[in-house]
C-alpha cells in the first residue's frame, strides 16, 4: 500500500515521461495504483533475453543498457536507456519472450 506522500512522488515521476502527461486522470490513478518503485545496481539486470519482460519500465535516474547475446557468444549494445525514457513496452502488446535483456549500467531508480 502507497502512503500519501509516495503517491505524490510517483505522480510527479510519471508527469516527467512525455508520454504520460496528458493522461486523464482515471488512467493516470489506475497506473500509480499497479506501479511499483524500484532500485537497482549497477550491472543488476532487470530481465533476461528469453524470458518474458515483466512490465513498462520508466526510467528515473540512472543508465540502462538493452542488450542482445550473439550467437557468437558476444554481447551487443542495441539502445542506452537514459532518464526520463521509457523501455520495454512491447511486452504490453503482445506475450512473447524478449530478445534483449535490461542491465543497469549505473545505479537505477524506475516506477
Amino acid at each position: 500500500m502507497k502512503e500519501v506522500g509516495e503517491e505524490y512522488v510517483l505522480n510527479d515521476a510519471l508527469s516527467a515521461f512525455q508520454c504520460f502527461k496528458n493522461l486523464p486522470p482515471l488512467q493516470r490513478e489506475y497506473l500509480l495504483n499497479h506501479s511499483q518503485k524500484i532500485k537497482v545496481s549497477r550491472l543488476e539486470r532487470l530481465f533476461e533475453n528469453g524470458n518474458q519482460c515483466a512490465g513498462v519500465f520508466c526510467l528515473n535516474v540512472g543508465r540502462v543498457r538493452l542488450g542482445i547475446l550473439a550467437s557468437n557468444g558476444n554481447e551487443r549494445t542495441i539502445d542506452l536507456v537514459l532518464p526520463g525514457e521509457i523501455f520495454g513496452e512491447s511486452g504490453i502488446f503482445k506475450s512473447h519472450k524478449s530478445p534483449l535483456y535490461a542491465q543497469a549500467l549505473t545505479p537505477a531508480e524506475r516506477n
